[in-house]
């Protein structure tokens, strides 16, 4: 039998009719409210565990759940976790669940004995799958459901997050997640793009100079920050421009094209060179790839400096490996 605990860190009142809906589905759940859980800069807005004390096939989940009220929003949201350490996150919350039973026994909460056993399960040497999830506000269901890089790393899986998303467009065609998931480029030689697509790898490109330059500050929207972005501006005034980064990036329009991705990692090597980064051909590629989906998301109206702050918690740990 699997006994579900929910915390609801933040206690903003739009977030409890969420985390009440999903006590209400499991009659058996644990549902505690306050205190604050943190990880690294970031509070959850919410923690789910799932525990499965069966000697012959134990097992521990551990959701850190992000609550919004658009699906877009919900997803950078929760996808800032991704490459947190998941022993880290454990480590943390059991040291959140020592102080939960304090407050507990404080007060002479029944729940005291539950939540002592899950601290208890939860430093026991069973591994624990560390995922994030990013949900509506106004639903009780995962928009979609992703384990953390460093335990699909240990697995050996290179699979996309797990989307829940299942309804089609108006019109009879498959949701954009799902034509994402469908014809995903791989970024390497020549790439057929869509529409779409090329516009996402453009705006991946742009994104992540900005990152990787350290010009990554702006309170603008999207929609008026891609107007004169800095790599556009450091384009513009090349005697000589990159031609591969002159064509993709000044040149092309909004229609799909075939672009060779190998003269394009080229110039952009280079020119973060210049800036004092050393950062090679693969792990441009890598940091195109990771961001991608992202970018995919990113909507006309979205503020630049959440998109930074995505942007930033997605590569930084791969920049801060890489030399100065």
């Amino acid at each position: 039998m699997t006994t579900v605990y929910l915390f609801q860190v933040d206690s903003a009142k739009e977030n409890r009719p969420f985390f009440e809906g999903i006590r209400d589905a499991s009659p058996d759940s644990v549902y505690f409210r306050g205190l604050d859980f943190n990880v690294g800069p970031w509070t959850p807005d919410g923690v789910r565990v799932d525990l499965e004390l069966d000697p012959s096939q134990p097992r521990r989940s551990l959701v850190l759940i992000e609550l919004e009220a658009t699906e877009p929003t919900a997803l950078r949201s929760s996808r800032k976790y991704i490459h947190e350490s998941s022993s880290e996150i454990c480590g943390e919350f059991i040291r959140y669940l020592g102080r939960v039973i304090k407050d507990c026994d404080a007060k002479a909460d029944p729940r005291e004995e539950k939540i002592t056993l899950l601290k208890i399960a939860l430093a026991q040497s069973v591994p624990v799958v560390v995922k994030t999830a990013a949900a509506l506000r106004s639903s009780t269901t995962f928009l979609e459901e992703s384990t953390l890089i460093d335990l699909a790393s240990l697995a050996g899986s290179n699979q996309p997050p797990q989307r829940y998303v299942s309804d089609e467009a108006p019109n009879g065609h498959t949701s954009t997640e799902k034509r994402i998931a469908r014809k995903r480029p791989t970024f390497r030689d020549v790439c057929k793009l869509d529409a779409e697509q090329s516009q996402a790898l453009r705006r991946c490109i742009l994104i992540l100079d900005s990152v990787v330059r350290q010009t990554d500050h702006s309170n603008a929207v999207y929609r008026d920050w891609k107007i004169r972005p800095p790599l556009k501006r450091l384009l513009w005034k090349f005697v000589e421009r990159p031609p591969a980064l002159d064509q993709f990036i000044l040149k092309q329009g909004g229609s799909g094209t075939r672009v060779d991705i190998e003269p394009l990692l080229s110039e952009l090597v280079k020119i973060w060179a210049k800036s004092g980064r050393q950062i090679g051909p693969e792990d441009v590629r890598k940091l195109i790839d990771d961001y991608f989906s992202t970018a995919m998301e990113i909507k006309p109206h979205d503020e630049m400096h959440l998109i930074f702050e995505e942007a930033n918690s997605q590569v930084g740990k791969l920049l801060e490996n890489l030399p100065q």
